[in-house]
């Protein structure tokens, strides 16, 4: 049980991290006065 609850905190702290990072693209490009569309960027 212990490890499963390991697990499943692993994949959430994992889960922020990339909506943290979308979060951060989103708002350079808001900087730069574009519109943030996730379809019609170069991935990096």
């Amino acid at each position: 049980m212990y490890n499963y609850r390991q697990l499943l905190s692993a994949y959430n702290d994992l889960k922020k991290a990339g909506v943290h990072i979308q979060n951060q693209r989103s708002a350079v490009y808001r900087a730069q006065g574009f519109q943030y569309q996730k379809s019609s960027l170069p991935e990096f």
